[in-house]
């Protein structure tokens, strides 16, 4: 889960935008760019995950 790996990159207190997420996920794969519609999709399915995480109690993948 590359992007649930950036998202954990931002340091508590701070903003980042998908247009960073994305860019750090293609310097981080040798990528040109990433495409804005799959990014989007995986950031709703990392944020479903961790909300169903944190209802069982357990660490979330990424901070929610």
């Amino acid at each position: 889960m590359l992007l649930a790996e950036e998202i954990r990159k931002v340091r508590k207190g701070r903003l980042t935008t998908v247009a960073r997420l994305r860019e750090a996920l293609a310097r981080t794969t040798g990528a040109e760019t990433v495409c804005p519609m799959t990014t989007g999709t995986c950031l709703s399915i990392v944020a479903g995950a961790a909300e169903e995480q944190i209802g069982a109690a357990r660490r979330p993948v990424a901070p929610h």
